[in-house]
């Protein structure tokens, strides 16, 4: 339905302007349907622009209009009551500052109900009503999630960046007629940027148009931050938006009917107050004649523009230095873990012309799942027994050359060649390792074949008790060495594997050849990205760091300490991770801005640091004042002489509150005035130098989530006092104290990174006791580097073999209250909530554990790993009511959670697919209290082996 025009009202200003504001609802268009004046008290309306306080540290000033409405009857009671219920976009207001026609727009927004209240008084009495330019609300919405990579990393105009606030609210519609607040076919977007890059200038078009970001640039990479595959494609488009305004050293606002993006620096030492702008209603593209000289003057001449009862002017004292923090990411580029790998999609681009290797880290696991082999008589199908063959194909082009990675017979490097060869990874049975990626002494990790029996290798296999079906894991994984591309372009990734299957005969476990190939079951196969990630092998100014570069701007005009911090931009010109990088072209990074027509290009960083100092060289100017005029808005630059002489000032809006009767815009603004000369600019790394993976998971050292690190520590016997080399034989490990338990002679241990990933087992040659930090095991030869503060940790299962008192039950324990059935929890492991407002304590000898308090919603949590070889079948969670209850999965990496099963307690939760324990993750039980007195007994987890 369209909105009709349903209350209005005029009324006149003290300078002269008459107001039309027009209250429209959702519905009333239909036939009959007739507006009806509603009156107004006092200033009619009021507008507040967040900004005051005197920084310019801001990208946005949010507005919100409070509309005096008088209400005098039951019929005016009823609207206001209404514009209560309806809820969000029911109603929408718009303000015309003289006759109601686009031209004369001057602000606009969703009436916002839930800042309103009605008070219990008789006819008549006033009510404000609330509306706002919505910028509040967006920043409040929930997160959006990327489809893919591609989506990931496609760059769009800023221009259509700037769109995204007005569309996710419905601030317009493209559709004829009356959909929103905004008119149709209205120029609402004005945008005034002036910065170029080399090889364009001012009449090349809208730098809002010319230049393209990534929305993907303010999600940190997974390989920086740790994150799962679902986190690293989350964002929220209002960090889009505002980190491409203060990259661009830009401000945004609603005023005069438009919503403004303008650069401070356009209006320092801009005695005429003509800014060059750009409007749009949609994504038509304008030619530069589409531009035009905006005057935003006003002089204060205590006439028609008057300031009221004198002015006051504040100093902020002047900058020595103003720095910011580029992070721009760790990867030339970087494939989000869990990305499906067999369809080739876009992952990034290469810059060309840069010094030095590359480094490509690849890991990837491959899976199938088989209902039945045709196997010949006493033979069998074993994890030894096959071989998975995976072609990978990566090319670069810039849209009219395109290249090629190729592997070469006895060289070490993958280079870029004019013809497709597929690299050809293989792993498992029979491989033959005469291909670098498939030998240790170049590029392979870890195993290649597979001898018989060999627990370490890459392949595993899952065969179901019944026999109705199998499960097939293997683990891809190289790291190469890469030359630098010779065209700079769009990287574009594909990886096709497929299971070729052998037979072992159960006598003589001589292995031949299947008599046919089985099929895959449907939902496999599949080739999922563990880690993959190309790095630079040296690097410069450009290159990252591991908390990035901070760039800084220094003046010697004026004595001066105080030195201004910008924070982080992600945002920027980066030359090894292209989702932080400005583009241009076809996604063309840009080197490097300049202002206007002169002056040096440079990093659009050092340019952002740049121009905020220059506007604070000299002490900053703060008018705080009333002004009353006709044509007064945020828009305009106030020309005004503080003697009244003609040594005039000029200064740009900070915020405020506009009355409309009395016409007076109440606020503070700042003097726009530049000193260019004598600046330094300087870059130095913030931190560390980021070191690409040499293992899979050797970030997790440094980058890991603390409570699962806690629980993986408390459950172990100790840590690592040095690093384990990959490749050289040992017999034995030392940790960095005493062993937090006794270890007993031919005892299985597993050894881990701090993260719980990549497990090896190991077997204890002597007992240690608790007073011992050396533990002495059988001959070992790690196939990866083991780094200090690697987990030595028990192999749960394995107690029972060394461990005497299980009295040959049929579910002998694995660990203090687990067994080969089930994972006992107690009460008072359910001991985390989901609100600071309560805790949990027990009434009863810690028979069970109740909250302290009744708090809506809230929840108590349990967790528990589950032992390495087993599967989860049912969960059953014990209680004194039935109360709903979920089932997650944890991850000591991050703090991404995934629900696994709901349910209730007291009522057991059977898993339409068992849950298998996965390194470095865990169980939660989450409990939903519903009263106080709710009481937790504990839980059970059914668990069987696989």
């Amino acid at each position: 339905m369209a909105y009709g025009k349903y209350r209005h009202s005029t009324f006149y200003g003290e300078k002269g302007s008459v107001w039309n504001v027009e209250i429209w609802k959702d519905g009333f268009d239909q036939s009959g349907d007739t507006s009806t004046v509603i009156d107004l008290s006092g200033e009619g309306f009021e507008i507040t622009w967040n900004g005051q306080g005197g920084t310019r540290d801001r990208v946005f000033l949010g507005s919100e209009c409070r509309l005096n409405c008088i209400v005098k009857d039951g019929t005016d009671e009823s609207f206001l009551y209404d514009t209560l219920s309806s809820g969000y976009q029911e109603y929408f207001i718009r303000i015309y500052r003289g006759a109601v026609s686009d031209a004369n727009l001057w602000w606009y927004g969703w009436i916002q109900p839930a800042f309103d209240k009605i008070e219990n008084l008789p006819f008549p009495y006033v009510f404000q009503l609330t509306a706002t330019d919505s910028y509040g609300f967006w920043s409040k919405q929930k997160e959006k999630t990327f489809a893919n990579d591609t989506e990931r990393n496609t760059a769009h105009s800023v221009r259509d960046i700037l769109f995204t606030m007005i569309d996710d609210m419905d601030l317009r519609k493209a559709s004829s007629g009356n959909l929103a607040p905004v008119p149709h076919n209205f120029n609402w977007c004005r945008t005034s940027l002036d910065w170029y890059r080399e090889g364009e200038t001012n009449t090349s078009g809208d730098p809002a148009k010319l230049y393209k970001v990534a929305k993907g640039f303010v999600n940190n990479t997974p390989t920086e931050d740790g994150d799962s595959f679902d986190s690293a494609f989350r964002y929220k488009p209002c960090d889009v938006f505002n980190g491409v305004l203060k990259a661009f050293n830009t401000i945004g606002f609603l005023a005069e009917g438009h919503y403004n993006f303008i650069q401070p620096n356009s209006l320092a030492n801009n005695t005429s107050g003509n800014i060059t702008v750009f409007e749009y209603n949609s994504a038509l593209i304008p030619s530069p004649s589409n531009s035009f000289a905006l005057n935003t003057l006003l002089t204060i001449d205590q006439s028609s523009n008057v300031i009221l009862g004198g002015s006051t002017i504040t100093y902020e004292p002047s900058f020595e230095s103003v720095s910011v923090n580029f992070k721009g990411g760790f990867s030339n580029f970087n494939i989000t873990p869990g990305q499906l790998l067999d369809t080739e999609f876009y992952c990034g681009s290469l810059q060309s012309g840069l010094t030095g290797l590359l480094n490509l880290v690849f890991e990837a696991e491959y899976f199938e799942r088989i209902t039945s082999f045709n196997t010949s008589t006493s033979h069998s199908v074993d994890q030894w027994c096959y071989t998975t063959l995976g072609q990978l194909k990566i090319r670069i082009t810039d849209g009219s050359t395109t290249k090629y990675l190729k592997q070469t017979q006895g060289s070490n490097i993958l280079t870029w060649e004019n013809t497709q060869s597929p690299i050809n990874v293989f792993r498992g049975f029979g491989v033959n390792d005469s291909l670098p990626v498939n030998n240790i002494s170049y590029m392979a990790v870890g195993s290649v074949n597979v001898p018989q029996y060999q627990a370490n290798g890459p392949t595993r296999m899952y065969s179901h008790p019944s026999g109705s079906y199998y499960k097939f894991w293997t683990k891809m994984h190289f790291n190469a060495t890469v030359e630098q591309p010779p065209i700079s372009g769009d990287v574009y990734f594909e990886f096709d594997c497929e299971n070729y299957y052998f037979q072992r005969n159960d006598s003589t476990d001589v292995v031949t050849t299947l008599p046919s190939q089985p099929t895959p079951t449907a939902g496999s196969p599949s080739i999922t990205c563990e880690q993959i990630e190309l790095t630079p092998g040296e690097y410069n100014e450009e290159n990252n760091v591991s908390d990035g570069i901070t760039y800084t701007a220094t003046q010697d005009n004026n004595d001066a300490i105080e030195q201004f911090d910008l924070g982080d931009v992600k945002l920027g010109k980066s030359l090894i991770n292209d989702l932080s990088s400005i583009k241009y072209g076809t996604n063309q990074v840009v080197s490097g801005f300049r202002r206007g027509t002169s002056g040096d290009f440079k990093n659009p960083s050092v340019l952002l640091v740049s121009e905020f100092l220059e506007l604070q060289v000299d002490p900053l100017q703060i008018l705080q004042a009333d002004i009353q005029s006709a044509d007064i808005s945020p828009l305009k630059l106030i020309k005004y002489s503080i003697n009244g002489n003609s040594n005039f000032n000029y200064y740009s809006f900070l915020g405020g509150t506009f009355k409309a009767q009395s016409e007076i815009l109440s606020g503070e603004w700042f003097r726009v005035s530049s000193v260019t000369s004598n600046f330094d600019d300087q870059e130095y790394n913030s931190g560390n130098k980021y070191v690409p993976s040499t293992t899979p998971t050797q970030q997790g050292v440094f980058q890991q989530n603390l409570v699962g690190r806690q629980m993986l520590d408390n459950n172990s016997y100790g840590s690592l006092n040095a690093d384990l080399n990959t490749g050289t034989s040992d017999t034995k490990v030392t940790l960095s104290g005493n062993t937090k338990g006794k270890i007993y002679s031919g005892q299985k241990l597993v050894l881990t990174y701090p993260d719980g990933s990549n497990p090896f087992v190991l077997t204890a040659s002597s007992d240690t006791s608790t007073s011992g930090s050396v533990v002495n095991l059988a001959s070992f030869t790690p196939n990866r580097i083991y780094p200090a503060g690697s987990i030595l940790s028990p192999l749960l299962y394995d107690f029972t073999n060394v461990i005497t008192g299980g009295g040959g039950t049929s579910t002998p324990n694995l660990f203090r209250g687990i067994n080969t059935s089930f994972i006992y929890i107690r009460a008072n492991e359910f001991n985390v909530t989901s609100h600071t407002s309560f805790s949990v304590y027990t009434r009863d000898n810690v028979g069970s554990v109740q909250p302290t308090a009744y708090v809506s919603r809230g929840k108590i949590f349990a967790t528990t790993f589950i032992p390495y070889g087993y599967e989860v079948t049912t969960i059953d969670i014990f209680a004194s009511v039935n109360r709903n209850i979920r089932v997650l999965e944890g991850r000591t990496i991050n703090d991404t959670t995934a629900v696994i099963d709901t349910g209730t307690s007291n009522t057991i939760i059977t898993l339409s697919s068992a849950y298998t324990a996965v390194d470095g993750r865990y169980l939660i039980l989450e409990f939903e209290q519903g009263a106080a007195t709710d009481e937790i007994y504990g839980a059970k987890i059914g668990i069987q082996a696989v």
